[in-house]
């Protein structure tokens, strides 16, 4: 029996139900859309995080995600900032699905198929070298497809998938075609 006044020690929150998970893209675009924002170019993302083999999942700032849209179009994808951004959300636990609507958002149609399309194959040699190794993150697991499209699934991989997942996303922003908007260098301006 516990005594007045004295109350046991607060534990851990109790994990949301299933169907509260969220991705955190899903958490920025929903936490953004209440703020009145257009959320309309992305759907909803989120990286998962892991403390004390508790698992939790944080929205992504909306700002960074807008930031890197603008980025993207007043830059373009491959311009030394707007990677600097991508390599910055690169460090989030992002599932598959968080991905690619980000790249779907930020990306020209042309550019998205061709991230798409590299993504794949960066996912192929990662599985590749996985399946060498024993471990079990696979093509499907990378890729968020088969059993693994729904996003909730995709929230429960364990720790390292999300840094291949990650890495996978990263090479195959980077090997998008150069911009084709073309700045002078500033040593070649004739006053």
């Amino acid at each position: 029996m516990e005594e007045a006044g004295l109350d046991p020690p607060p534990g851990p929150p109790p994990p949301p139900p299933p169907s509260e998970i969220m991705s955190p893209l899903q958490k920025a675009l929903k936490q953004a859309q209440r703020l009145g924002e257009v959320v309309s170019d992305f759907s909803l993302a989120f990286p998962v995080f892991e403390n004390n083999n508790q698992r939790f999942y944080e929205a992504l700032p909306f700002k960074q995600l807008k930031e890197l849209k603008i980025a993207c179009s007043q830059y373009g994808p491959t311009s030394p900032f707007t990677v600097a951004m991508i390599e910055n959300l690169g460090t989030q636990n992002l599932p598959p699905n968080d991905w690619k609507q980000i790249a779907r958002a930020c990306l020209s149609g042309g550019d998205y198929l061709l991230w798409k399309s590299e993504y794949a194959e960066q996912c192929a040699r990662i599985a590749d070298v996985n399946r060498q190794q024993g471990i079990q993150t696979s093509y499907e697991m990378l890729t968020g497809e088969g059993a693994f499209q729904a996003t909730n699934t995709q929230l429960n991989f364990l720790p390292g998938a999300y840094a291949q997942i990650s890495n996978a996303a990263r090479q195959a922003w980077k090997k998008l075609p150069s911009s084709s908007i073309k700045t002078e260098d500033l040593s070649k301006v004739r006053q």
